[in-house]
């Protein structure tokens, strides 16, 4: 079914559902933090602290717009384990939120996985290596993932920028096309200084960006026209 929008309801008969908004704007950001947001920061104690800052999950957004200290678990005397404080997208919930994501104990702990599906999605905003018979958090045992896009990641556009690549390459190879016409006709010395003087129209062209590709083409087509 096609959909659109936003336009003004007439009489309630434009409602837009959040799963349309949120797709809109997906398609403009990618998920992540905002601006560096969101670091966590030790206390020296058993907690830490979530600066304020703002993030995006899958077209939602999230604010915290105050530091928020987050509670972790005591240490075990005999192993070790590694936390993740996550920012946690709940589509059933209706909301996100950051949590701590606790690891098993283990002699050599890893990170927690993340749990991505279509109902709850996860970003991790740090590692926190909780050593056994610790009773603090110091900023030596955390680890930001902020920066990590597989973890979590900055956000930033998601529109893509148009790859010219393809389009140049046509231009370069009707440029050659058109020099081995001129070879024939003109000098060697001839052909050499309007192979330089084609390359200089090309450098600028690219470079400065002076022209537009239809004005681009239109240089190519009056150089043919005036064999």
């Amino acid at each position: 079914m096609e959909e659109s929008g936003f336009f003004a309801s007439i009489n309630g008969d434009r409602k837009y559902k959040s799963d349309l908004i949120a797709t809109f704007f997906s398609k403009l950001f990618t998920n992540g933090v905002f601006n560096n947001e969101l670091q966590v920061q030790a206390n020296d104690d058993m907690t830490v602290t979530l600066k304020s800052g703002t993030a995006f999950i899958n077209g939602y957004f999230y604010n915290n717009p105050v530091d928020k200290v987050i509670n972790i678990s005591l240490s075990d005397t005999e192993q070790s384990r590694i936390d993740s404080i996550v920012l946690r997208f709940s589509k059933e919930n209706r909301q996100i939120i950051a949590d701590v994501l606790e690891g098993f104990y283990a002699d050599n702990p890893v990170a927690p996985e993340l749990t991505r599906n279509s109902n709850i999605y996860e970003l991790r905003l740090c590692n926190i290596s909780v050593n056994k018979q610790a009773d603090s958090i110091t900023t030596s045992m955390i680890e930001d993932c902020r920066f990590n896009s597989t973890d979590c990641g900055q956000v930033i556009s998601a529109v893509q920028q148009l790859d010219t690549t393809e389009i140049f390459a046509q231009y370069q190879a009707a440029f050659d096309a058109l020099f081995e016409q001129m070879e024939g006709i003109l000098s060697g010395d001839a052909a050499g200084e309007l192979l330089v003087e084609i390359n200089d129209i090309k450098s600028n062209m690219i470079t400065l960006g002076t022209c537009t590709d239809e004005e681009l083409q239109a240089v190519i087509d009056s150089m043919y026209d005036d064999e």
